[in-house]
């Protein structure tokens, strides 16, 4: 399934000069919760200053802007979303590498 990268920042109902941790994100929160129970939400996080970003997986880009236009941080302007498709190529907890690396680096 294609993965997308969600970058959140900043929109204009985030509160000035506070850090993420003291944004209105609880529904944001329980949103990525049932997304990631759904089996969409891959991973996601806060930048400790402003904004956060998310890797889910969705059929199509347009499914993916959809899914986002649906977090209740994104409708409530808190956050704006840029959302682009992504694919990971590295990846040490599943020992993806296109030189091997991580494939050696797992079993030593």
């Amino acid at each position: 399934m294609p993965s997308y990268c969600v970058l959140y920042s900043p929109g204009p109902a985030w509160r000035q000069g506070a850090p993420t941790a003291q944004q209105d994100l609880l529904e944001h929160g329980r949103y990525l919760d049932n997304l990631m129970v759904a089996g969409q939400l891959v991973l996601a996080g806060p930048f400790p200053d402003n904004g956060g970003m998310a890797v889910v997986e969705c059929g199509s880009l347009s499914e993916a802007q959809a899914l986002v236009a649906r977090d209740p941080a994104v409708r409530g302007e808190i956050m704006v979303p840029a959302v682009l498709p992504w694919q990971a190529i590295f990846d040490r907890r599943l020992g993806l590498s296109p030189f091997g690396a991580a494939t050696a680096a797992k079993t030593s």
